[in-house]
């Protein structure tokens, strides 16, 4: 019965994040008509992937996902069209990067685009801070806190799964070290006579 709450309960929260991730992509498209300088430069970093489906939901992602980086691409395109290339160009690289923990690690997939989803609610409530005063200005300050209290909290849930995977693979090759080790005779009594064979590969 745990297993088939759990089950349900994941499907559940996948629910969400792919409706979270269409109301975004609502708002991707009226953010997309106001950065018609980096769209430009979007399909440019693209230009290399052959797959037209492919490239269409990296470019989704990044308009979805990646809005205060080409924000800031976008503002830095007329002083400094390198820096503003880099820009989209490190957005495109971290874009395809979710997208193949997409396929390979739903669970962490999900938890990145929450993260992302969260630093960019930070950075327009910032804004919002700045440009307020009064009640008005002390509400959106909450606001923020809670926010950055929870970006906090699931950095550390993730910072505490990858430490946990990479003890897991630390152990696992300590054990290979160490079997390794108690099999040194054998195995250099095999190599010997491969290369007595004529088979020099290692």
């Amino acid at each position: 019965m745990k297993c088939i709450h759990s089950s349900i309960a994941y499907r559940l929260s996948l629910v969400a994040l792919v409706l979270g991730l269409a109301f975004q992509a609502g708002a991707a498209g009226e953010r997309k008509s106001q950065l018609k300088g980096v769209q430009t430069l979007v399909a440019r970093s693209l230009e290399e992937c052959d797959d037209p489906q492919e490239r269409a939901m990296i470019q989704r992602m990044l308009f979805s996902l990646f809005p205060e980086e080409l924000r800031r691409a976008e503002a830095m395109l007329r002083r400094n069209r390198e820096e503003a290339e880099e820009i989209v160009g490190e957005a495109v690289d971290q874009a395809w990067e979710l997208r193949e923990l997409q396929e390979d690690n739903p669970g962490r997939y999900e938890t990145a685009v929450r993260l992302r989803q969260l630093n960019n609610q930070a950075a327009v409530l910032g804004r919002k801070v700045a440009g307020t005063k009064g009640a008005e200005q002390a509400a959106l300050l909450a606001q923020l806190k809670k926010n950055l209290a929870a970006f906090f909290d699931l950095k550390q849930e993730q910072m505490k799964r990858n430490a946990a995977d990479m003890k897991a693979e630390l152990q696992h090759l300590e054990g290979q070290i160490r079997r390794r080790g108690q099999r040194r005779e054998a195995l250099v009594e095999r190599r010997l006579r491969q290369l007595v064979d004529g088979d020099l590969e290692w």
